[in-house]
């Protein structure tokens, strides 16, 4: 039997699949992730975590699956995740996890000022303006420093002796018009091979030195793979810790027109450019709100809106469509009739109305997506499922194993030459009442951000500058 192992490593997990020729699931195991060094903006990793993680997820799954021989490893892993090597190929330092902290932001507008940089080349996650200021901050790791790489690159680099990053990665790390600060190793596509894994990492994972590698990407660009959406008109959705929805488009597309509909235009594992978004909080977001406002109440309310809440879920900062790290979440519309479950169903609400109003975007653009082909661990929350469905109105195509690492698993299938086709569970229809209800709740859930923005940002100053608090 031909198979593949997918190795994923997220935010708080790390995950393995062994996938067969034909797409499927043979075997799977996770691990989670000690806690975070830091919070908020400066939260941080060590590499150490993730490569202490993957020998066990390897081979539990591979026991899974029954120890079939393995023909390709796919990775996809969560960035941008700046991590700088030296001489030996060794990690100087953690790694900072997506937003920047506050003195990397301060570097970005710094090298916004002059306006000769158009924002959106370089946005709030990219890499530039951190490794900036760790060439002041950190001068001693900084000269050692021979390359940087990403957490994907890095983890390649791990068990195949060459560190590597993809077209897609590569957007992060480096900007026309500013010097790079330290030097990228070779940009391949994500179904290239990198090389064999080394008889040291081999023995770490329980298969055969030299058992290929391919280069991968962001845990997000292979997850949409995963789903199917590689070809001109395909549509995807993520539901993860974040949510990304794009649009694959084969043709040439203005990259203003792109930026100032709040989107980005990139590569991707696939053919053309995505258009699309992403987001800073949603399956986070739903947890929270899980955790904090258990649904008790025996007759919630019939639709989107009904408690008479609307919530801006931005409470991570947020990427698309505002691209603003100082963006903070907010309920509007609180009386004291609300309940705990209207408190959560108004965050699940606000996620939605953020899928929708990305959706929209990339709609005027790149046109009307009927059908989205989804992938991502929150299929497996069936009400925020059904409420994303309803808020775009059309229907989810939800894929099989969700939660898994299909998505790297994919990229080893392609990479293997083997053709690859996405297996779906499900399709969730909308409501088209509900749809309707969150078509006028997009109206004010628009108009609320920019009514809220000084307000937001007037707090995190009082924070910061009464309690010194990041």
């Amino acid at each position: 039997m031909r198979a593949v192992l997918g190795i994923d490593v997220g935010l708080s997990s790390v995950r393995a699949a062994v996938v067969a020729a034909d797409g499927r699931l043979l075997g799977h195991a996770r691990s989670s992730q000690p806690p975070l060094r830091g919070t908020g903006r400066d939260a941080e990793r060590h590499v150490t975590d993730w490569t202490a993680a993957i020998p066990r997820v390897a081979r539990d799954s591979l026991v899974a699956a029954g120890s079939p021989p393995i023909e390709m490893i796919g990775i996809g892993a969560l960035g941008p995740c700046p991590v700088m090597l030296d001489a030996g190929g060794m990690a100087l330092g953690s790694v900072p996890l997506f937003s920047l902290e506050a003195g990397a932001e301060a570097e970005r507008q710094h090298l916004l000022a002059d306006g000769t940089i158009a924002a959106h080349l370089l946005g709030p996650d990219h890499v530039i303006p951190r490794l900036r200021l760790w060439q002041r901050q950190r001068p001693d790791e900084f000269a050692r420093a021979v390359m940087v790489v990403d957490a994907t690159g890095y983890l390649v680099g791990w068990l195949t002796g060459r560190p590597v990053m993809d077209p897609a990665t590569a957007i992060d790390h480096r900007c026309h018009g500013l010097p790079q600060p330290l030097p990228l190793p070779q940009i391949l596509e994500p179904t290239s091979i990198a090389g064999g894994l080394t008889p040291a990492a081999a023995e770490l994972l329980g298969l055969p030195a030299a058992t290929p590698v391919c280069v991968g990407t962001y845990d997000s660009f292979a997850d949409l793979a995963g789903a199917g959406v590689v070809a001109d008109g395909d549509a995807g959705l993520l539901l993860g810790t974040t949510a990304v929805v794009g649009k694959v488009i084969g043709r040439a597309t203005a990259e203003t027109a792109v930026a100032a509909a709040g989107l980005r235009a990139t590569p991707h594992a696939g053919a053309g450019v995505l258009v699309g978004g992403w987001t800073s909080t949603s399956g986070s977001l739903v947890d929270w709100a899980g955790r904090l406002f258990p649904d008790t109440d025996r007759a919630p309310p019939p639709g989107p809106g009904a408690s008479g809440l609307i919530a801006i879920p931005y409470f991570a900062g947020e990427r698309a469509p505002h691209w603003d790290v100082a963006a903070s979440g907010a309920f509007v519309g609180l009386s004291l009739a609300t309940t705990a479950g209207d408190l959560r169903r108004a965050a699940i609400e606000g996620v939605a109305l953020s899928i929708l109003d990305i959706a929209d975007r990339i709609a005027a653009v790149a046109g009307a997506v009927p059908v989205f082909r989804a992938a991502g661990g929150g299929l497996r929350n069936s009400q925020w499922t059904q409420m994303t469905a309803d808020a775009l109105g059309g229907s989810v195509l939800a894929i099989a194993d969700a939660g898994e690492a299909i998505g790297p698993a994919s990229l080893a299938l392609r990479a293997a030459g083997i053709d690859f086709a996405a297996r779906f569970d499900c399709e969730i229809v909308a409501d088209r009442r509900r749809h309707d209800a969150f078509r006028e709740l997009l109206t004010i859930y628009r108009r609320s951000y920019p009514a809220l923005r000084d307000t937001m940002q007037a707090m995190q100053k009082f924070r910061s500058t009464r309690w010194n608090s990041p």
